[in-house]
């Protein structure tokens, strides 16, 4: 599974691109549609609207991004369980150094600051 983030004006115009090429692409998918018609197959890619000021390096995202938009993932369209993304932040930390700043700061943009930034502490 693959997620995209653009900006809101290349919502759709990448969305259409993508969804001739991989039949299995979402446009920002809420929980309806997940309950409705989501399903997770090779090459499933979800489209969501760019944040701004996202951790990255270039065109990739960095790690602090992932691990906020993966727990954002968990809570919208049910991706993992909430223990296995606890195991993945636990693991993540503790393995690889990370910026605690610029977690917090995108968890803030997020709207999840103070989750994060208790899982930090």
């Amino acid at each position: 599974m693959s997620f995209i983030y653009t900006d809101a004006d290349s919502l759709g115009p990448v969305y259409d691109y993508l969804r001739d090429i991989y039949p299995n692409t979402y446009l920002n998918p809420g929980q309806d549609e997940v309950r409705k018609n989501f399903v997770i197959q090779e090459n499933t890619i979800v489209l969501r609207q760019a944040i701004t000021e996202e951790p990255r390096d270039g065109h990739y995202a960095r790690i602090e991004k992932i691990l906020v938009d993966l727990y954002f993932e968990k809570e919208r369209i049910n991706l993992i369980d909430g223990w296995e993304y606890d195991r993945i932040f636990e693991n993540i930390v503790k393995q690889f150094r990370i910026d605690a700043a610029k977690l917090v700061r995108y968890a803030k943009r997020r709207e999840m600051k103070q989750l994060f930034y208790s899982k930090i502490h």
